[in-house]
């Protein structure tokens, strides 16, 4: 396991994302084509994956590799330790699971390789959609959007565009919403803007959903869900009313499952 984790983390972030897809889509897993992409798609910062979370599963373990599963975890790597006792009987076996290492924290968790912070973040957009020449549109889909949705929203930011994902705070945890909004300039094609919504949106908001999808026209979005492609500011015009109106019935739809009060109350 240690070879196998080591080998991963000296990998560079192409090689290994490389090999993620190809071991995918096999065992219930799913197919994935681009593993890179498929991170970008969804904010995930491929180096935060860094290094692999380990996990030794067996029935019982000796004392030498408790003792250094127990010195890998009080350092900057994630492993647990899940063993199962079988015990027999007339009708069958059953397990016993423990887990004699687990991590307390594992927020706590520090990748050797240095990740981007939010503002390097903003920096790498704002340098693409200059590049692009899409600045103005991609801007005007975010704050419509925005407006929308003015309350309990977090927005990831990756290379191509933002995710408005909305939120919860209550006393002991934020809870996450997963429905949420993608926002892309020139990800797929040079000169668009697109828009994503994952499938969620959907099954919770049917009725809207149905009425969104009569006039603005939506396609598959590769990673699941649906996908509105703007090709000109003129399009974006004629569609917003659809758009902004959708995008308030599904922070609308949402405040039932908030446990806190919003400050308009």
């Amino acid at each position: 396991m240690l070879d196998y984790a080591s080998a991963l983390t000296e990998m560079d972030l192409d090689a290994l994302a490389e090999h993620i897809a190809a071991r995918s889509g096999v065992g219930g897993v799913q197919q994935i084509s681009d593993f890179t992409e498929w991170c970008e798609d969804r904010f995930i910062d491929l180096q935060q994956l860094l290094p692999p979370r380990m996990v030794l599963v067996g029935l019982g373990i000796d004392e030498t590799a408790l003792r250094i599963a127990r010195f890998i975890n009080d350092g900057p790597h994630d492993i647990e330790v899940i063993t199962f006792y079988g015990f027999s009987d007339d009708e069958g076996t059953l397990l016993a699971r423990q887990l004699p290492v687990q991590r307390d924290e594992p927020s706590a968790r520090r990748s050797p390789r240095a990740t981007m912070s939010i503002d390097e973040r903003r920096k790498q957009l704002e340098q693409h959609l200059d590049d692009c020449g899409l600045r103005t549109r991609f801007e005007a889909v975010r704050d419509a959007l925005h407006e929308q949705m003015p309350y309990g929203v977090l927005e990831g930011v990756g290379r191509h565009g933002v995710s408005l994902q909305l939120t919860v705070t209550g006393s002991d945890e934020v809870r996450r919403s997963p429905v949420y909004f993608g926002v892309f300039a020139a990800y797929h094609s040079p000169g668009v803007v697109e828009i994503s919504l994952l499938d969620i949106t959907e099954k919770q908001n049917k009725a809207d959903y149905a009425k969104l999808a009569s006039n603005v026209q939506l396609s598959d979005w590769q990673h699941g869900g649906r996908v509105i492609v703007i090709e000109s500011d003129d399009q974006w015009e004629q569609i917003k009313p659809h758009v902004c109106e959708f995008a308030a019935a599904v922070h609308k739809a949402w405040q039932t499952y908030r446990n806190t009060p919003l400050p308009s109350e």
